[in-house]
């Protein structure tokens, strides 16, 4: 109920900041029943100390990178100024599916020189999904994020050069399987690569 106040008094402290935002929660008891909400939930925030420690504390950053992992972007729980907003046109509308375009809209304010706020404040949302809903998502995540890399190519590989073409690659699966659920990270590679192709089939691909 006090949603709105929280995020405008966390602006409020940080001037300087275009949004302020925090994250997503499961529902009570999901993630020890639901795998995949437990995969899911573990990929933003590690189940770890460190990841613990990451949802706890306010964050005040304008590195580009921060935009594609976890920050004050995911539109479940986030407010724009309406100055940034306008200053960059808004959602791009070249993306098809839901996923990734609260990453594109917040990379642009980022790169237009304003800093976003994470704060340690999550709503309730649930991903308790089946494996077919799991996979299709991943297909239209992934197809998203590979049009929002074509579309910021230029500026993400100039702030880390190499990053993306490592999307989808081989090395990113071998991190993957790693640290975390074999089957569900063939999974998510494959649906992701099958949204890759999706995207190259009709889109210049990355020169």
């Amino acid at each position: 109920p006090d949603w709105m106040e929280i995020l405008l008094t966390a602006l409020g402290r940080y001037p300087a900041a275009a949004g302020a935002g925090g994250w997503i929660s499961p529902p009570a008891g999901e993630i020890e029943r639901s795998a995949i909400s437990r995969y899911l939930y573990s990929f933003y925030f590690p189940l770890s100390e460190s990841g613990q420690l990451l949802r706890s504390h306010e964050m005040i950053s304008n590195d580009p990178f921060r935009c594609l992992g976890v920050s004050a972007y995911n539109t479940a729980n986030v407010c724009y100024k309406k100055e940034a907003l306008k200053s960059i046109g808004g959602f791009r509308e070249q993306f098809r599916w839901p996923g990734a375009e609260d990453n594109d809209l917040a990379l642009r304010i980022v790169l237009a020189g304003h800093p976003l706020l994470y704060i340690p404040f999550h709503v309730t949302h649930s991903k308790d999904m089946s494996f077919f809903e799991f996979f299709r998502m991943t297909v239209r995540y992934g197809a998203n994020l590979f049009l929002l890399m074509n579309l910021n190519h230029d500026a993400l590989e100039a702030s880390r050069p190499g990053f993306v073409y490592s999307y989808g690659s081989i090395a990113e699966l071998a991190y993957g399987l790693s640290v975390r659920d074999n089957f569900l990270v063939w999974s998510q590679w494959i649906a992701k690569k099958l949204g890759i192709l999706t995207v190259a089939i009709v889109t210049t691909p990355f020169s």
